[in-house]
């Protein structure tokens, strides 16, 4: 499955979950939740994936929500950004946030 916002892969059972937009520090946009959202039910539901760890590319992990699309944003937008909140909090997996910057 190709993602735009997120980089994913797995090696020997670990799912590395990479927030990927570098330019604007990972600011977190509905895209982006939808997309996080995804991945995390793509690892809840494999077997082989024993454990997740979420981190972000660049200098930073998460800048936070991203400002300039908070105020262009829906509520179908808003509820795609606590989806991937969500995800996150939902799964059964153990996370680990690999905190950068």
């Amino acid at each position: 499955m190709e993602f735009s916002e997120i980089r994913f892969e797995v090696t020997d059972g670990v799912a590395l979950v990479c927030l990927h937009r570098p330019e604007k520090l990972n600011a977190f946009t509905g895209k982006m939740g939808r997309e996080l959202g995804q991945v995390y039910r793509l690892c809840d539901a494999n077997d082989a994936i024993r454990a997740v760890v979420l981190t972000g590319s660049g200098r930073a992990f998460c800048a936070g929500a991203d400002l300039s699309a908070l105020g262009e944003a829906t509520e179908d937008g808003l509820m795609a950004i606590y989806d991937g909140f969500l995800a996150v909090a939902n799964c059964a997996l153990p996370t680990i946030a690999a905190v950068n910057g």
